[in-house]
C-alpha cells in the first residue's frame, strides 16, 4: 500500500470519528444540560464542525471531477457555504469591531493590528473558503470551481 493511500486511509477514518464527536456532543449536552448555556454554545459551535467533517468526507474529493451532482450534495453544499459564511462573517465583524473600540480608547496598536489582520483573514475565508494549498494563492480559483460544479 503506498503511502498516499495510507494517509487517505487515516483521514477518512479521522473524519469519521470527528464527525460523529462534533455531531453527538451537542446531542449529549442538550440531553444532560437542560437548563444550561452550554448545550446552545454546544450546538452553536460543534454543529457546524461536524457539517464540515460530513463534507470533507463525502464530497470535498469530487472537485475537479466530472462526476454527476447529487441532490444531497448540492444542499450539503449550500449549507456549508452559508454556514461557513456566517460563522466566520460574525467572527469577522466581532473582531473588526473589537479593534475599533481598542483604537477609540487609545489601546495597544499591536492589539488593532492584530485583530484587524485576524479580522480580513476571518472575512477572505467567510466569502471564499479555503483552496487546495496552505495560502491565499487558489483560494478564489477553488471557490469559483465549487461554485460551477454546484450552482
Amino acid at each position: 500500500m503506498q503511502r498516499y493511500e495510507l494517509w487517505k486511509i487515516i483521514e477518512r477514518w479521522a473524519l469519521r470519528i470527528a464527525g460523529v464527536a462534533f455531531l453527538g456532543t451537542p446531542l449529549w449536552l442538550f440531553l444532560t444540560h437542560r437548563s444550561e448555556p452550554a448545550r446552545i454554545a454546544g450546538g452553536i459551535l460543534l454543529l457546524p464542525c461536524g457539517f464540515w467533517a460530513f463534507w470533507q468526507l463525502l464530497h470535498e474529493d469530487k472537485l475537479g471531477t466530472n462526476a454527476r451532482v447529487s441532490g444531497a450534495e448540492r444542499a450539503m453544499y449550500r449549507g456549508w457555504i452559508w454556514t461557513r459564511r456566517v460563522v466566520l462573517g460574525t467572527v469577522a465583524l466581532v473582531v473588526a469591531s473589537g479593534a475599533i473600540v481598542i483604537l477609540a480608547m487609545g489601546g495597544p496598536l499591536s492589539a488593532v493590528v492584530a485583530m484587524a489582520a485576524f479580522s480580513a483573514i476571518s472575512g477572505w475565508v467567510a466569502v471564499y473558503g479555503g483552496g487546495r494549498s496552505q495560502s491565499f494563492d487558489d483560494d478564489r480559483r477553488t471557490h469559483r470551481e465549487r461554485a460551477r460544479r454546484y450552482d
